[in-house]
């Protein structure tokens, strides 16, 4: 069926604002409406009783002639029972109806008296049509229900994920006493070996990252040579011979005919003391939030650096990627790095050139929030080889005596991992596979998981039980925190799982977040940072619309004390409180930092370019009445005072709130 057109007329007729907008918008919607049956609020009015309002509203003969040629017309294009009623009656009574009853002083007709005609049966409603909204009217009528089309996505309502919440699931714990125990006596006795670490490779486009690192996958023996042989021959067939060991990590068709990688590349290597999960971020500023999913998994980082000349200042100036990629990898909790200073071939090993990219680059990582000996620069090629398990060129070795990257690269520390916390593990891939049903992959956070345990998925809210764990392509009986694992699950349908979906402890879950008090620090900004501003937010592996709705204080840079309540505006480099609404209607998995540092962690992106870093300090959503066991929550909605005094710009709030 299709609508009736003239609504204006009926709403300046009766006189009535309370559904001003309701037809306003159907006036604007109308020409493109028309093409579809399905599209706008369906006219849910009986004939008779709107030509009756018309009369008794005091139209002229004028214009009850022109309502009734539209009814009729209207009639024409649904059979109705010549009572006014169309074909198939109606549940409830419409807008209209509620306005006329309200003019003529009249009570509404019950829906369940408004019959279909003798030997004419309802209508099946149309497949796919979303079931009537109920809206409440004025007192005196009755609710009231029509239907009307979902709008299209904009710009925020995209990055909503397609997990729909479910209710609210029955607490149920992930394991028995007994059965913990023993996975903890299993997680120990397969840890006595290697330590495992999460290493993300950044830096700007074409600085050589994928190269660097397939080929040190090759040297150590994690790849063949036939498969080089098989990369250097399809390479050179599109004239990139030189991108054979890059191919090694950028496995897409695309980026190997781009020349670029898109998507983060994850494969596995060991080194003389650590089982170590690479993790290959891309460099292009239009795959920041790829760089940032990659990042937000790692341990530490290398950052690599291309030394050919003009091309460190290409990556380093405002616009390259070297600076943020440094400053995000900072503000997701990275706190130790190695530079790779790649290309060294190309400037014939000069001690020169590394010594002033040095200079350059140390009292920017210093101010990042990396602290003197977290970082460590490595003259290297990429593409020969030099320096990354061996170095044999006679011009590197008369100046330079320090590690190979891979040695340095052994060197580095393993963090905390919170075996006795809560489960965590954000998901990062959703796939199927044939043997193993719907597998989800991540990094575990916190806590422990293992075969038989029964998970909780947030935002679905639904539980899930653990078929088989995945570990570096090998099923393990459990897996704990800081190893990027696989998890077959049942129980789940793959509709509830996306990206971003936190597998959790049903008994002790995260929540899905709609509003929360942040602390942030301000990066380089084109314009100022004020309440109102819309970005994008980053955590984990989770991305979603937000919009800045209040701005509380700002803090000192290094004491971290309020110095001034409600500014109006932040500038350039600004630690400062604010509040932030999340624009999913469904919310997001966050958690306070003090809770989960890895759900806590998240920066904000606007107009391509990331404008604040900061940390989860109070969740004010009311769906988080869950976490509210984890500690007090006294003045939400005042200024905190709580502030560590160790917060400061340096630290980039990664390591300290």
């Amino acid at each position: 069926p299709k609508r009736m057109s003239r609504h204006r007329f009926v709403r300046q007729q009766l006189k009535e604002d309370e559904y001003a907008d309701f037809y306003e918008d159907l006036d604007e919607e109308e020409d493109e409406e028309e093409e579809d049956d399905a599209d706008g609020y369906m006219y849910h009015a009986p004939t008779s009783e709107l030509a009756q309002g018309l009369s008794q509203a005091g139209a002229t003969q004028e214009q009850q002639q022109q309502a009734q040629e539209l009814l009729q017309s209207f009639s024409q294009l649904t059979p109705g029972d010549g009572g006014g009623n169309r074909g198939g009656g109606f549940e409830q009574p419409s807008p209209d109806d509620v306005v006329l009853a309200s003019q003529q002083g009249k009570p509404l007709a019950k829906a369940g008296n408004r019959h279909p005609p003798a030997g004419r049966q309802p209508q099946p409603q149309a497949k796919g049509k979303q079931p009537p909204k109920q809206q409440q009217t004025q007192p005196a009528a009755e609710t009231v229900k029509f239907t009307k089309k979902a709008e299209p996505a904009d710009t925020a309502a995209a990055l909503k994920p397609s997990v729909t919440a479910s209710a609210k699931h029955k607490p149920v714990p992930q394991h028995s006493e007994a059965r913990r125990e023993a996975l903890l006596k299993t997680l120990l006795e397969s840890q006595r070996g290697k330590q495992t670490i999460n290493l993300v490779t950044v830096g700007h486009v074409d600085a050589g990252k994928s190269t660097t690192m397939g080929h040190l996958l090759f040297l150590l023996g994690t790849v063949s040579e036939a498969l080089i042989h098989k990369y250097q021959r399809e390479s050179a067939r599109i004239g990139k011979g030189s991108f054979a060991f890059a191919w090694v990590l950028d496995e897409h068709a695309e980026e190997r005919s781009r020349g670029i990688t898109m998507d983060v590349g994850v494969t596995h290597f060991e080194t003389q003391r650590l089982s170590v999960t690479l993790l290959d971020a891309p460099g292009h500023k239009d795959f920041v939030p790829n760089m940032i999913s990659g990042a937000s998994q790692a341990d530490a980082a290398v950052l690599v650096i291309n030394a050919g000349n003009g091309e460190f200042e290409a990556g380093f100036d405002q616009n390259g990627q070297t600076k943020e990629h440094a400053l995000l990898t900072r503000s997701l909790g990275v706190t130790q790095m190695i530079v790779a200073i790649n290309q060294m071939d190309k400037v014939g090993w000069s001690q020169d050139r590394f010594t002033e990219i040095c200079g350059k680059l140390s009292p920017f990582l210093r101010k990042a929030g990396f602290p003197a000996g977290s970082f460590t620069f490595i003259p290297c090629s990429g593409l020969s080889g030099e320096n990354l398990v061996a170095r044999k060129e006679t011009a590197l070795t008369k100046w330079y005596t320090g590690n190979t990257l891979v040695q340095q690269i052994d060197k580095f520390a393993i963090g905390e991992r919170s075996k006795d916390k809560p489960l965590r593990l954000s998901v990062a891939d959703v796939y199927k596979a044939q043997q193993m049903g719907m597998c989800v992959g991540g990094k575990i956070e916190t806590g422990i998981v293992g075969v038989g345990d029964k998970v909780l998925l947030v935002p679905a809210n639904e539980v899930a039980t653990v078929k088989s764990v995945w570990r570096a392509q090998e099923s393990v009986e459990v897996a704990g925190p800081g190893e990027n694992v696989d998890l077959s699950l049942q129980g789940i349908e793959m509709t509830s799982v996306g990206i971003g979906t936190v597998v959790c402890n049903p008994e002790h879950g995260v929540v899905a977040v709609k509003k929360f008090v942040a602390q942030i620090i301000t990066f380089a900004l084109d314009i100022p940072f004020t309440n109102g501003m819309q970005a994008v937010l980053y955590s984990h592996n989770v991305k979603a619309a937000v919009t800045v709705t209040k701005l509380n204080a700002v803090l000192d840079n290094s004491t971290g004390v309020i110095t001034r309540k409600h500014p109006r505006a932040l500038g350039d480099h600004i630690a400062a409180e604010v509040e932030i609404h999340v624009d999913d209607k469904g919310g997001i998995s966050l958690e306070e930092y003090r809770q989960c540092k890895a759900l806590g962690r998240f920066t904000l992106r606007a107009g391509g370019r990331t404008v604040a870093g900061g940390v989860v300090k109070l969740i004010l959503s009311p769906h988080a009445a869950a976490v509210a066991a984890a500690g007090p929550r006294t003045g939400a909605t005042a200024v905190a005072t709580a502030t560590p005094a160790s917060f400061s710009v340096n630290s980039m709030l990664s390591a300290t709130m």
